[in-house]
């Protein structure tokens, strides 16, 4: 990316976050203050809606391929979803009914996971199971990562982790479009944690994000062949360990997995330390996945990856049923 490209990105990401709090002011899109949420005083939800320039400048800059062309069409498509159901506050089961309608014409036309990588001698292959497999993939992940979107900075931060993750595996135009993501997050992370006007990412941001991560681990498993299956896991680790386990409490509690509570290991994490604190925790556990994954991948150990990850999650899963206990006290 030249220098021109570079300035090009960040002026973007400046100008379209400042004009759309703007805008937000104007039209009250505003995020209100409830018990089931940390911040007190309503704050803008559309700074998600500034990745669309950023996708824009993309095609107009790059020369895609068939599969990077459409994701990002899709792209926009989320993000419009996301940004509608803040506005009209969709149910939990409507919002997956349109997520999956969409995710299947994104799956069928575009970007499946055909195989899951060769495996303790033997290749796992999905053939008829590959269609169903990917779109639940695709769902599960854009939920997990719009889970974790409710304390300052901490979406933001675990995005461009992972993404970083990717980047190291990718290369040409795509590698450039991801480069300019990170320049829009930590542009963002700047009025997100309150040093520029704040304001917050919404369903637009989280479900673009998520979208953006599933789709770079379907594709550079499955059509560049640059990442194993077996290590494309760790960037997504943190992610998946906090979304099972958050549900399998509900499900352990008799309470509906749709509901919305504080129940986030942010939340417990900010309860005992703070704010800040709870960010820099869940970055430093996210990143410490992601390592793992990089290290594993250095020295070729799919099927040690496999099981690590298992490991990780049981022991993942213990501390986080303990610290539900402690503070919550309803297990």
């Amino acid at each position: 990316m030249d220098i021109f490209k570079l300035l090009t990105f960040i002026f973007c990401s400046l100008i379209t976050l400042y004009f759309i709090r703007k805008i937000s002011i104007k039209f009250e899109f505003y995020d209100l203050p409830d018990k089931k949420k940390i911040h007190t005083k309503k704050i803008t939800k559309t700074a998600g809606l500034a990745i669309i320039p950023i996708i824009i400048l993309n095609l107009i800059f790059l020369d895609l391929n068939y599969e990077l062309f459409y994701f990002m069409i899709f792209l926009i498509g989320i993000i419009l979803f996301g940004f509608t159901d803040d506005l009209l506050n969709l149910s939990a089961l409507t919002k997956l009914l349109i997520l999956f309608v969409m995710l299947s014409f994104f799956v069928l036309e575009v970007v499946s996971i055909k195989s899951l990588g060769y495996l303790f001698n033997k290749n796992f292959d999905l053939y008829f199971f590959s269609i169903p497999f990917t779109i639940l993939c695709f769902l599960f992940l854009i939920n997990s990562f719009n889970y974790l979107d409710g304390l300052d900075g901490l979406l933001g931060s675990l995005s461009i982790v992972s993404i970083v993750y990717f980047t190291y595996f990718s290369y040409g135009e795509l590698a450039f479009f991801l480069i300019s993501i990170i320049i829009y997050l930590v542009i963002f992370l700047f009025f997100n944690m309150g040093f520029l006007p704040k304001q917050f990412m919404g369903d637009s941001g989280s479900l673009g994000l998520g979208f953006i991560v599933s789709f770079l681990a379907t594709y550079l498993t499955q059509i560049e062949s640059s990442l194993e299956p077996s290590f494309v896991i760790w960037p997504l680790a943190f992610f998946v360990y906090e979304f099972i386990s958050i549900n399998l409490i509900r499900i352990k509690i008799k309470k509906n997995i749709f509901s919305r509570d504080l129940n986030f290991i942010f939340n417990i994490f900010a309860k005992k330390h703070g704010q800040i604190v709870s960010v820099i925790m869940c970055f430093l556990i996210h990143l410490f996945y992601c390592i793992n994954g990089i290290i594993l991948e250095k020295l070729d150990l799919n099927e040690i990856s496999i099981i690590l990850f298992c490991m990780n999650f049981i022991i993942y899963l213990i501390l986080r049923i303990k610290q539900f206990n402690k503070f919550y006290k309803k297990i």
